[in-house]
């Protein structure tokens, strides 16, 4: 098993992402033969009714955690929210999921486009350095 701080996290949809101001967080590599992640993240209250209605409806929720460093890229998660603790200022929300692989889809996106607009050379890998840099970004 590894732990990590967990830096940052946003909820995931296909129409929009939602930035959640975490105040704190662990992300936690299982390592076993499920690939299994679990995330703890420390949010404001006003969180506590959306991720209790989660957890009871046992929804599946995408989430982008950034781990370690803010500077870091982003890892993208499909998580189960598993338990809510309500606190004095707080809400703990407790997810359980796996590791989605996204980045190769991506670049290899982006880069079939940017074949298909006939760049080539040093402006198809300045072009391509820049999108995917942007396509990372919170």
């Amino acid at each position: 098993m590894k732990t990590f701080k967990l830096v940052h996290l946003d909820i995931v949809s296909p129409d929009k992402r939602k930035d959640l101001l975490l105040k704190d967080g662990l992300i936690i590599n299982k390592e076993d033969e499920q690939n299994l992640w679990t995330i703890e993240a420390l949010l404001p209250k006003t969180e506590l009714d959306y991720f209790q209605e989660l957890c009871r409806s046992e929804g599946k929720l995408a989430v982008k955690a950034t781990i370690s460093k803010k500077n870091n890229l982003p890892a993208t998660f499909q998580t189960k929210v598993i338990a809510t603790t309500e606190m004095k200022n707080y809400v703990s929300v407790l997810m359980n999921g796996y590791l989605k692989n996204t980045r190769p889809n991506i670049a290899e996106g982006i880069l079939a486009q940017l074949l298909q607009e006939g760049l080539e050379g040093e402006a198809l890998l300045k072009e391509f350095k820049t999108k995917v840099n942007k396509s990372y970004q919170r």
